[in-house]
């Protein structure tokens, strides 16, 4: 199989911005991971799940489409990542 020079161009563009999507989404995974509770001790709901959709986006890749419903009601989350309550 042998790519032609412009089709090269653009399969080289695809690994720079896997790259680049691979490099954000290992920082955000770091982030997730560290022992020390990043979080504020209350956030807005909607603005966890903004983030969540955008990590999700990711990892399920450009073949899914993911959506959510953001509250019109302003509900705020409180403790670690892995077990918030709402208040």
């Amino acid at each position: 199989m042998r790519a032609t020079g412009r089709r090269l161009i653009e399969l080289i563009a695809e690994i720079r911005n896997r790259r680049r999507e691979s490099r954000a989404l290992s920082g955000q995974l770091l982030v997730l991971s560290r022992k020390k509770d990043r979080y504020k001790p209350r956030s807005e709901l909607n603005d966890i799940i903004v983030e969540v959709e955008k990590v999700m986006g990711r990892v399920i890749g450009e073949g899914y489409r993911l959506e959510s419903v953001l509250s019109l009601l302003r509900m705020r989350a409180a403790g670690s990542p892995g077990r918030c309550t709402r208040s």
